[in-house]
């Protein structure tokens, strides 16, 4: 189904040694966070963010996405059904400099590998049931960014 209406979605994103809580507008015609995370702009705005560093919450904070780690969505309003498309999720290890993550990839059925999603031209890769290895982290999706990434592990169907 695809959205017409701008709708809200707060987010946290990590940055290096930095975390911010914010929401973020997904204008009309994008289904998902993901899509918003790989589109041209370089950037990302944030607005009524939280954080640790003295940020104004009326203030509009703009992040450069190259600089981001990972994002996780906390909530969507109002929240959308996505789009059903067929194929099945593969579980993967990521290892980036700072993190290890385990979650599962989707890979839709139209010919495609997980590498395929790995090494194509978006600049994040979306991880369902992310959990952040010897942490509490639990994330239902979680948008890593690929630049981030050194190594991922595709763990064979069992």
């Amino acid at each position: 189904m695809t959205v017409t209406a701008t709708r809200t979605v707060r987010i946290r994103v990590s940055l290096a040694q930095a975390k911010y809580i914010g929401e973020v507008e997904i204008p009309g015609g994008v289904d998902r966070m993901s899509d918003l995370l790989n589109c041209r702009s370089p950037f990302l705005s944030l607005r009524n963010v939280d954080s640790y560093e003295s940020i104004r919450r009326d203030s509009l904070f703009i992040i450069n996405k190259e600089h981001i780690d990972y994002v996780q969505v906390l909530e969507e309003y109002p929240l959308i059904e996505a789009n059903k498309i067929p194929g099945e999720f593969h579980r993967i290890r990521v290892k980036t400099l700072a993190t290890d993550i385990l979650g599962e990839l989707f890979v839709p059925q139209t010919g495609e590998s997980p590498m395929d999603i790995i090494g194509d031209d978006r600049a994040f890769l979306s991880i369902r049931n992310a959990e952040i290895v010897g942490t509490q982290e639990r994330y239902q999706f979680l948008g890593i960014a690929k630049g981030k990434i050194c190594t991922v592990e595709v763990f064979e169907k069992q």
